[in-house]
């Protein structure tokens, strides 16, 4: 469990665990956890362009501090939820993803309370295309979702690299699942 005991101008996140976990795990959340939440992301070059005009001076003091986090724990999360959220409404595409987390993804209760982990690309590839489309996806989101997960289950594509290169390298490569 996670829990902001910090400020804007000292972040700090607390965690509570319900088993013993190494010191490796510990750095590997914290890595996740700046991923998703954009910790050493600095803002100062943000905020000195912001200051420029009134219009995003005022934003600037309204949404201080905020910062644009990842979709998921992982790229090939993000990833998995952008192709999910395309072109519908975040309460369905919220819909459809839990669908797909309740299904495919491995879960663990603890006190009372069911902790769903967003499916491994192993348990997406393992899926037919229909098991993955009843969960309410189109068979092309579908399809680009399955090739996905089965070229990152099978080591062909490690979207993980896709966070070194820049937009157009990252574009081009992500054009390559629709041939």
């Amino acid at each position: 469990e996670l829990q902001s005991t910090g400020t804007i101008e000292k972040p700090k996140i607390e965690t509570r665990y319900f088993e013993t976990v190494s010191e490796q795990e510990i750095e590997e959340l914290a890595g996740k956890l700046d991923w998703m939440f954009s910790f050493s992301q600095d803002l100062t070059a943000l905020y000195s362009f912001m200051d420029r005009d009134p219009v995003l001076r005022d934003m600037k003091v309204r949404f201080y501090g905020l910062k644009a986090g990842s979709i998921g724990a992982t790229v090939v999360e993000s990833l998995i939820k952008s192709i999910i959220q395309q072109q519908i409404s975040i309460r369905v595409a919220f819909s459809i993803t839990n669908k797909i987390v309740t299904k495919f993804g491995e879960h663990t209760k603890k006190e009372d309370t069911t902790y769903h982990d967003f499916p491994t690309p192993e348990s997406i590839a393992e899926a037919t295309l229909e098991e993955i489309r009843q969960c309410g996806l189109s068979w092309r989101k579908a399809e680009y979702i399955k090739g996905i997960a089965e070229k990152t289950a099978n080591r062909e594509f490690d979207s993980e690299s896709l966070t070194l290169l820049s937009n157009e390298q990252v574009a081009e490569t992500l054009k390559k699942f629709r041939e």
